[in-house]
């Protein structure tokens, strides 16, 4: 019998095990930890994509955009029913569309996971864009170095 591969998710938002909301100043604990909390997690970058957090909204996405990255986290080996909640809580594909993409879990390694895209249009202001919502302490000493000269 084959061994079943299972899906990854690059999180970068409400989902991460913790995230800090720039609108109330406050670090707040990941949305649906009661499902995701038994997974593996990873901090991760993603390339190419921005991270916006209008202020008029209860929750971030992230948008493709060249010369851009986002610092999440990868959540390992989520089987399809647990995929299926996700969408749901994440308004696939109403507001989101779920995309396969690379991310960097180190200096030299990659992962495939998905990761959830907002479908809209994007209007937002330079000071509603992120390089990420993790807070400093959970972010490991290789991404910091990795993004020190990184600018938006």
């Amino acid at each position: 019998m084959g061994c079943v591969i299972l899906p990854n998710l690059f999180v970068y938002g409400t989902l991460l095990s913790r995230y800090r909301n720039p609108w109330i100043n406050s670090i707040e604990n990941g949305k649906l930890k009661i499902i995701l909390n038994s997974y593996k997690r990873i901090p991760a970058i993603l390339d190419e994509y921005m991270l916006v957090w209008r202020r008029e909204m209860s929750y971030p996405y992230i948008i493709p955009e060249p010369n851009y990255l986002v610092i999440g986290e990868v959540i390992l080996d989520i089987p399809d029913d647990v995929i299926n909640v996700i969408d749901t809580y994440e308004g696939y594909p109403r507001l989101y569309l779920r995309e396969e993409v690379y991310v960097r879990t180190s200096l030299s390694s990659r992962e495939k996971a998905y990761v959830y895209v907002w479908r809209k249009e994007s209007k937002h202001n330079k000071d509603e864009v992120f390089l990420t919502l993790l807070p400093d302490s959970d972010i490991p000493e290789w991404i910091k170095n990795e993004v020190k000269s990184y600018s938006i």
